[in-house]
This record gives C-alpha cells, structure tokens and sequence, in this order.
C-alpha cells in the first residue's frame, strides 16, 4: 500500500530512480515540478508510480467530524448524496433543546434551497494525500471540515453569513473532529491532472533535499464509499496531529 508521504512505501525501484545522479540534480537545481515534468528521466518515474499505485492502492485521508454513537470504522465512508446528507443531519438535530422550532425551520430551509444547482457535488468523496496538509492546512482547507459538524454540505449555507452565526456555533458543537486514514484502490479516483500521484511524491522526496521545492498537493476526488475493512484507522485531529510532528 503506497503512502504519497511515506519513502518507507515506495518500491525500491522508485527511490533507486529518484537517487539516481541525473535525477539528484534536476530536483536540486528546480523548485516546481512543473519545470522538468518533460525530462524523461522524471517521466519515468511519474510512470511508474502510478503503475504501482494501480496495483497495491494507495492511502488516503478524509477530515471530518464522527459521532459517538455513528463510528466510521463501522459505517464506512458513503458518497455525498445531499438530500439524504441533509434529511439525517436534521433528525439529528430535531430534539435538540438548544434547537428551536424556529431555528429548525431556518436550517431547513437554508439546507433546502442550497441544494439547488449543487449537483456536481453529488456522488463524490473528498480525500487527501499527504498528511502535512492536515497538519498545516488547519486555518485555511480544512479549518471548517474539522470545525463544522456535517462537511462543505452542511456548512456551506451558513459559514460565511453573520446571521446564521447561531447555526455554525451548532456545528461546531456536534462530533468530534477526526481524521480517517482509509485504503483506496486509484481505479476509483477521478484524476484532475495525469501523473498527480507521481508529481506530489516526488515533490516530498524533492522538497527532502531541497527545502525550496514546491510539494504539489492534489485533493483527490473518490468515486466509490469506503467500507468498513477499509477504514485504516480514525484518528482524534489532536492525535493525529502529535503522532504525525
């Protein structure tokens, strides 16, 4: 199983390419890999990782919030579907005390006429592929999925209206922010740009010699839940964060 991040997972062939001299003094001499992406010796290279993730799948990372009584290392992880996204979370806040009737029917119909015209969002789950983007991405990508209980699809009505501040101060109340390290074969990945795996793992091996190279980060779209035997682990942020330092 390939870790991008993880030179402990790369196959020996990989790392004997990225030693090699040629190789060596392209990364050290370069900052973006989009200055040599056209040299052979680095097209190799972004070949073949992509061959050996087709064949042993890859590691993955969802930002999220877990219920206690809703653990994903039984449920899994589903692709987005709004309406049903949207019909739990509301059961789910229905009977809370702190949820008036009224502030139930602002949600309600906030989350309803939302949905209108967010269909690309459906069918998909959201993954990255290094940890470093967890880790340091916390006050700009991945703040409100830790922060906001429900993910883009519940707080995308109301984060950024002052007037719904009583509903994200909700969010931010319910679950707990974990991050889930999951197993994903790249067959069920819809890929934004050829080589994406190839060019961030090398960028961690660039950046490794050369602080100045740019790590290309790709969050990488899923096309296929997640089941149960899948789930690697669901690790607290804050743990996940000091195992990771």
């Amino acid at each position: 199983m390939l870790k991008i991040d993880d030179p402990n997972t790369w196959p020996e062939n990989i790392i004997k390419q990225l030693n090699a001299q040629p190789v060596l003094s392209l990364l050290k001499s370069n900052n973006f890999i989009e200055h040599i992406d056209d040299e052979l010796d680095i097209q190799d290279i972004l070949a073949d990782v992509d061959d050996y993730a087709e064949s042993e799948g890859i590691v993955v990372y969802h930002c999220t919030k877990q219920l206690p009584e809703k653990l994903f290392k039984d449920t899994g992880l589903r692709l987005l579907d709004l309406e049903t996204h949207h019909r739990e979370f509301l059961e789910l806040i229905r009977n809370r005390p702190s949820v008036s009737k009224e502030l139930f029917n602002r949600i309600e119909k906030a989350l309803s006429d939302w949905r209108v015209g967010e269909e690309s969002r459906e069918r998909k789950l959201w993954f990255c592929l290094r940890r470093n983007v967890i880790l340091y991405d916390f006050d700009s990508g991945s703040e409100y999925l830790l922060k906001c209980y429900g993910g883009e699809a519940i707080y995308m009505p109301f984060i950024y209206k002052p007037e719904m501040k009583d509903v994200t101060n909700l969010l931010e109340e319910l679950g707990e922010p974990v991050v889930v390290e999951a197993r994903l074969s790249v067959s069920s990945l819809r890929r934004y740009k050829i080589y994406s795996l190839g060019r961030t793992l090398v960028g961690c091996f660039a950046n490794s010699i050369n602080p100045d190279f740019h790590i290309n980060d790709y969050n990488e779209c899923g096309l296929t839940e997640i089941l149960p035997c899948d789930i690697i682990a669901v690790h607290p942020h804050k743990q996940f964060i000091q195992s990771t330092e």
